[in-house]
């Protein structure tokens, strides 16, 4: 029963009573009887006057609270007159301005920070309890390859190799994580407040091109302090050998082995000039000078003096290119160099009785080298394109570096990698 029945209903009995008893006791004085009657109206009157200013004012606040409850914050009430009534207008009208701005800051700022997140160039993702995704920007879903929208599904469900990885931080680590070798992402796991709710905060940065630019200045910097070094030592070290052994060996008496030692430590010199100069060539790469070429024609034309070399150790050649042209911008000359690159390491890793398959693709434009080798182990997987690392006794650890340079050049993506069916080892280029 409403506040504003039981009201009438009060009022209504109470004059309702007045009346039948006005009329007993005043039936046979009927002026004083008339007279009563008007103060019984005036009387209702007064009473549907109080209503409005002690009811009325309840009924517009529950009004309010229901426009409150509702989250609209545009309905405002005009000032009656009445000066009680008028104070608690105010008092609502100035709370509803500043909910309503608040309102409207809090939608602009999220809305903000929804644009900022999704055009920023680190990758976010936050996750739910279960580790399901409940918001994730584009350079996130980029980097783990990841389709949008990725909203409800599970993020232990994508097989990029960064997702285990990330999986297994706990909130709070921050860890520089790698892949292929040398793609290096920088991963921050926090614990985070959002709708309410607890949630796994993910943040993902692609630090592969600073930390490769900074790696370039580093060995660059040794390379060329040990190229200026050796070469002026070589130079007059060479010099005063070839003079001693000209004129200090003239003498029907001198020594055969003794020169011939000399000549042995000539040839040591001038192997350590290339071993420099093998070192010099990545600080002394040129931007490639490119034109239109046939990718498998050059792929062809390359493999053939390795597959030569190849069948002295029982290593077969298989071709598997497409029998359309793939015509691409690049550096014949350096793309050579890489394939070249490529089939020495395949035939080395094999050593005898194996199988190398060149392979190509026209969408997009890319080629792989297979070998059925012994694959990469788990710690030449993790420093593959680390500055002068080697998996061989005699290796320089330039190659790889070289070939990383020039496919990066060419702003295309090189990919080394055992497949864990398979077991084949893929030397993999995107152009």
């Amino acid at each position: 029963m409403s506040l504003r029945f039981r009201y009438f209903l009060f009022i209504g009995v109470l004059h309702l009573v007045i009346a039948v008893g006005l009329y007993y006791l005043l039936k046979d004085q009927k002026l004083y009887f008339l007279l009563g009657e008007a103060v019984l109206l005036i009387s209702v009157g007064l009473s549907v006057s109080l209503y409005k200013k002690l009811i009325r004012p309840i009924e517009l606040m529950q009004t309010g609270t229901n426009a409150l409850v509702n989250k609209d914050f545009t309905i405002k009430y005009v000032k009656t007159g009445a000066k009680e009534m008028d104070q608690l207008i105010e008092v609502y009208n100035t709370m509803i301005d500043t909910l309503r701005q608040e309102q409207t800051r809090t939608v602009e700022q999220s809305y903000f920070l929804e644009k900022l997140i999704q055009a920023s160039p680190i990758g976010m993702i936050i996750l739910d309890f279960d580790g399901n995704i409940t918001d994730i920007n584009p350079t996130a879903a980029k980097i783990l390859n990841i389709e949008l929208p990725a909203q409800g599904k599970n993020l232990s469900l994508h097989t990029h190799a960064l997702v285990p990885q990330i999986l297994d931080l706990n909130n709070g680590d921050k860890k520089l994580l790698t892949i292929i070798g040398y793609e290096k992402y920088k991963c921050q796991i926090d614990m985070v407040i959002h709708k309410g709710f607890p949630r796994r905060f993910i943040i993902l940065a692609d630090m592969t091109a600073e930390i490769l630019e900074s790696e370039k200045e580093a060995y660059g910097k040794v390379i060329r302090m040990m190229a200026h070094e050796v070469n002026n030592s070589m130079g007059a070290i060479n010099s005063i050998i070839n003079t001693v052994a000209e004129y200090g060996f003239s003498s029907p008496d001198s020594d055969p082995e003794l020169k011939d030692s000399l000549n042995v430590a000539i040839d040591r010199n001038k192997s350590l000039a290339k071993f420099i100069d093998n070192f010099a060539d990545i600080i002394r790469l040129s931007k490639p000078i490119k034109s239109k070429h046939n990718l498998n024609d050059l792929l062809f034309n390359a493999s053939k003096p390795w597959e030569a070399i190849g069948k002295k150790k029982n290593i077969i050649f298989k071709y598997q290119l497409t029998e359309e042209a793939i015509n691409v911008n690049l550096d014949p000359s350096q793309i050579e160099r890489v394939v070249s690159n490529a089939l020495k390491n395949a035939l080395e890793s094999i050593s005898s009785e194996g199988e190398i398959i060149i392979k190509s693709s026209p969408n997009p434009p890319s080629f792989s080298i297979i070998d059925n080798g012994p694959g990469l182990s788990k710690s030449a997987k993790v420093k593959l394109f680390t500055p002068f690392f080697s998996t061989k006794a005699n290796g320089q650890g330039i190659g790889l570096m070289l070939c990383r340079d020039i496919i990066e050049n060419h702003k295309g993506v090189l990919k080394l990698y055992t497949h864990k069916d398979t077991n084949l080892t893929h030397f993999s280029v995107k152009l």
